[in-house]
């Protein structure tokens, strides 16, 4: 079974932008479940840092014993609907990796509804990977950071485990681009010039899908 964690990072958003999130966040779960029924949600509260809210979900998964493959999620983290079990299959085909992480993903503008790729050129982002039980258990997030602490906890998964077995396939992840998560300046740096409406038809996002990212980017 796959255990999701998602994690509320948007400390700074209005209630009803968080509490729209935090909605959205399980219905998208329960679209996984359509695929793969046995994922399960776990919310976290919106308190202490990053580091330590983490570490406090990673405590309490490890205490269930109906999962051996994990996945950590922001809550305007989007999957496409093949990317769970395309890594799922990955490590069945692969049983030597510790983990599987797609190198590549897209941020999504709020406000102009377009895309920019994104390439990883360090550690494999978090959010982009599935990790096994094993190293879950292994690795202990860094309870002092509120940034940076899924870098910087890939950072020691991979100096432990090697670098696990990496697809490059930019279209399984969306992530979020607003102001509670990047900064003004850094938006304007980044080249928004793909149109959501790439994702649709050939790479597989159904009309299903485009409700939920519609969803998403509603009120920004």
């Amino acid at each position: 079974m796959v255990a999701v964690v998602r994690i509320v990072k948007s400390i700074f958003a209005t209630i009803s932008t968080l509490d729209r999130m935090k909605r959205f966040g399980v219905w998208h779960d329960q679209q996984i479940n359509k695929a793969r029924p046995g994922i399960l949600y776990l919310p976290d509260a919106a308190d202490a840092t990053l580091g330590a809210r983490r570490e406090r979900a990673r405590i309490d998964i490890l205490k269930t014993t109906a999962w051996d493959t994990l996945i950590w999620l922001d809550d305007d983290d989007y999957l496409h609907p093949d990317r769970v079990a395309r890594q799922v299959k990955l490590l069945e085909e692969h049983p030597e990796a510790p983990y599987t992480a797609f190198t590549a993903a897209h941020f999504l503008d709020m406000k102009t509804r377009r895309l920019c790729p994104f390439e990883s050129g360090g550690a494999a982002p978090l959010a982009l990977t599935m990790l096994r039980r094993h190293v879950v258990e292994a690795i202990s997030f860094d309870t002092s950071l509120d940034y940076g602490e899924d870098t910087r906890y890939m950072m020691l998964v991979e100096s432990k485990f090697g670098p696990g077995l990496r697809v490059h396939d930019p279209y399984m992840t969306v992530f979020g681009c607003h102001p509670y998560n990047v900064s003004r300046e850094a938006r304007a740096g980044l080249p928004f010039t793909i149109p959501l409406d790439e994702l649709r038809g050939p790479l597989g996002w159904t009309m299903e899908d485009d409700a939920a990212l519609d969803a998403l980017v509603a009120g920004f």
